[in-house]
């Protein structure tokens, strides 16, 4: 669940500016539209193993994918409380994997 959630925050990035997020990795993780923050002298480096350094994220950009999460997690919230069913799950339904894909796993 946590990867979906780092990957919802680049989703929310998108969804309230219409622009595709910058993304970049580190300590094996997404960030989304990172930028220097203001008045450092090194520009930044990112190492998808190693630790995040020092970034900012434009601030317009972050109150806006912060109000889109809020407000999803209310619906969330809401329908939750409604307890509104989760969509039905047809598993096998659609036909199956293509044969040529399911010739590589025997048995």
């Amino acid at each position: 669940m946590a990867f979906w959630k780092i990957l919802k925050i680049g989703n929310d990035h998108f969804e309230t500016t219409h622009l595709e997020p910058k993304v970049d990795v580190c300590n094996r993780l997404y960030i989304f539209d990172a930028q220097p923050r203001p008045n450092s002298p090194n520009p930044l480096v990112f190492d998808p193993t190693d630790k995040c350094p020092a970034f900012a994220v434009n601030p317009e950009i972050a109150r806006r994918a912060l109000k889109k999460q809020r407000t999803d997690e209310l619906e969330y919230a809401q329908l939750l409380k409604d307890n509104v069913p989760a969509a039905s799950i047809y598993s096998g339904l659609d036909g199956g994997m293509n044969e040529a894909f399911l010739a590589q796993f025997p048995g």
